[in-house]
């Protein structure tokens, strides 16, 4: 187990964690927010061997999450800079893509008054693997129209 903490002020501080199970836990503050825990996860387990009732899957239902989403522009309220970003809204995202969102809960001072909060943050996973199911729906699409143009072609 290694715990690590950095304390920018007198109530500020930022922590690093990795737990008996190997897993790295971050959690950290911005003046008037306190994140709780959160597990940090570059890749899932992909292998076979950790998997069970695997199907094929219908790139048209990938194709269709994805284009379903609505694509915004926003500026973080916290944002000092007040950058222009683009994304999604996770309340709108999750009702098309449950998987797409992910629950955690902040504990964050307002007005003087400490609540704790749900905090949705996207899971690019499931994203990335309906855009690549996204790839291949659309080539499957080329491909076809690509062979009714040849017939169309070879017909006159």
């Amino acid at each position: 187990l290694l715990h690590m903490s950095r304390y920018t002020g007198s109530s500020q501080r930022a922590q690093l964690q990795i737990d008996s199970a190997g897993l790295l836990r971050v959690r950290g503050a911005t003046p008037t927010t306190w994140s709780e825990w959160f597990t940090m996860q570059a890749q899932g387990t992909s292998g076979r061997d950790f998997k069970r009732d695997i199907t094929p899957a219908d790139p048209k239902e990938a194709f269709d999450r994805i284009a379903s989403q609505d694509l915004v522009t926003f500026i973080y309220k916290d944002d000092e800079h007040e950058r222009v970003r683009f994304g999604v809204i996770a309340e709108d995202a999750e009702k098309i893509a449950p998987q797409y969102i992910k629950h955690s809960e902040e504990t964050v001072e307002v007005d003087g008054e400490v609540i704790t909060r749900d905090h949705p943050r996207v899971d690019v996973n499931p994203i990335v693997m309906d855009l690549m199911g996204c790839v291949q729906y659309l080539k499957r699409e080329v491909d076809q129209l690509k062979a009714e143009l040849s017939e169309l072609k070879a017909s006159k």
